[in-house]
């Protein structure tokens, strides 16, 4: 299957709202259209005040082929746009994103037909910041990105870029092709593991020999959180289990020697489906220290296998996947987070 056909499959009878903020990113987005029309999709289109300042409504609908909405209540039919259009819709897609719109959808305000979509929104989105520099570094916008990732939001970009007033800053929209690969990815991901409870263990593994120090395997967390992301968008209830909190939308708990990661899986397992190991385990266990002359003597075993000293002792049937030896394309990680959970049974 070419890439042309499996877009169209994925984005057949698919409806993506678009919303757009003032900026002159705006007029990227009808390069967007153009390729989501050319997949499949049906497109609604949702403007700020400000954004129709940068672009026309009638070059929007003429791309889309929909109207533009921008007032909060429909008079000729009384059609409830904040609440009609999330029946509609599969995704949405806030693009481009401006540090002002950020912030209401964070906090919930709703002071127009776009933000009282994005409060009333319970499917996913993918958010496309746009902004200066010195607005997307502001402590009070990365607290508002983090707290929208946190509700299950995936943000894309910004990217580093060179501004219309000629700076090199991070800031400027994500590339379309970037925004339309993400909403391809989410919409192939979404209601894969739908009623499935996921448990992903990811991070570091430590063995303590004094209360400061001890050895540790490597860290490969961003794989752990790569399938944390794409088990949430297949529609799973997600745990993950690792040394570190992040920003996602799912149950977290922390833990830091391999005792810990043992007890944890072995207490849990029987109530999840299945269990994804991104972590890698420790290959040397510390059986023995000697303190003499100001020095630390350790003596270290080969350990066991972590899987097989946790497997055996399950009580229900799990699908396992073993993501120690699994290689991520930097490029196109969500590719590979989709190849893994097409195998999936």
């Amino acid at each position: 299957m070419n890439s042309q056909t499996e877009e169209k499959n994925i984005f057949k009878d698919k409806v993506i709202a678009i919303g757009l903020t003032g900026g002159l990113a705006a007029y990227k987005i009808c390069f967007l259209i153009n390729q989501l029309k050319k997949a499949g999709a049906s497109i609604r289109l949702i403007a700020s005040e400000n954004a129709l300042n940068f672009i026309t409504k009638t070059t929007l609908q003429t791309l889309a082929k929909t109207p533009v909405l921008t007032e909060q209540f429909d008079l000729k039919k009384y059609d409830i746009n904040h609440k009609s259009l999330q029946a509609q819709s599969d995704l949405f897609i806030l693009a481009p994103a401006s540090a002002n719109t950020i912030s209401k959808a964070a906090t919930g305000i709703a002071d127009n037909l776009l933000t009282s979509i994005l409060c009333a929104w319970q499917k996913p989105i993918i958010i496309a910041p746009a902004m200066n520099g010195g607005m997307w570094q502001n402590p009070a916008t990365q607290k508002n990105i983090k707290t929208l990732q946190k509700r299950g939001a995936f943000i894309v970009g910004p990217q580093v870029a060179q501004t219309s007033s000629g700076q090199i800053t991070k800031g400027p929209m994500a590339d379309i092709q970037t925004i339309f690969e993400t909403a391809k990815n989410i919409l192939a991901l979404q209601n894969k593991l739908k009623g499935k409870k996921v448990l992903i263990i990811g991070g570091v593994m430590r063995e303590f020999f004094d209360k400061t120090n001890f050895i540790s395997s490597e860290n490969y967390f961003g794989k752990a959180k790569l399938m944390a992301d794409g088990a949430y968008l297949s529609g799973a209830q997600v745990c993950l289990v690792g040394n570190e909190i992040i920003d996602a939308p799912c149950t977290q708990i922390k833990v830091q020697t391999c005792a810990e990661y043992k007890a944890v899986i072995l207490k849990n397992l029987k109530d999840f489906d299945i269990l994804i190991f991104a972590a890698e385990s420790l290959s040397w266990q510390i059986i023995r220290k000697e303190n003499s002359n100001s020095k630390i003597v350790l003596t270290l075993i080969s350990a066991a296998d972590f899987l097989q000293e946790v497997l055996p002792k399950k009580q229900t049937k799990i699908s396992v996947l073993d993501l120690r030896r699994q290689e991520f394309d930097t490029q196109n990680p969500m590719q590979t987070v989709l190849d893994i959970l097409e195998n999936i049974k």
